[in-house]
């Protein structure tokens, strides 16, 4: 008795998952080459620049309108509180090498309190 084989609907779908990418990609080569296409993405990212631009220029309006500073602020001042605490690094260490001392603080040796639980056998 000979046996039917059966098609393999893996490699169906296979098969037409990769004629439908070569479908599309042939077609959007097409579409990509016209200057049509160019000018559209041009268009779009001007307008999605514009657009983030606008944002940015009413939150900037709003949060000085809250009192709160606004990214770049807060940058700058993170950048200078980064060169304030480079700074003291470098004052401490030289501090510490003048005195021969340690710069880090040292916490004072507290007493733990008594372990009285038992460990659980298995």
């Amino acid at each position: 008795m000979s046996e039917v084989k059966l098609p393999d609907p893996a490699a169906m779908l296979r098969d037409m998952l990769g004629q439908w990418e070569k479908a599309s990609n042939d077609a959007m080569t097409q579409i990509m080459a016209t200057n049509e296409f160019g000018r559209a993405m041009s268009q779009m990212t001007t307008v999605s620049l514009e657009a983030k631009n606008a944002i940015s220029e009413v939150f900037g309006k709003v949060l000085t309108g809250m009192n709160l500073p606004s990214r770049a602020e807060m940058l700058t001042i993170s950048g200078q509180i980064r060169d304030v605490d480079a700074r003291l690094d470098r004052i401490e260490g030289l501090l510490a090498k003048a005195t021969g001392t340690s710069t880090v603080a040292e916490r004072p040796h507290r007493p733990r309190p008594p372990r009285t639980r038992k460990a659980v056998k298995a």
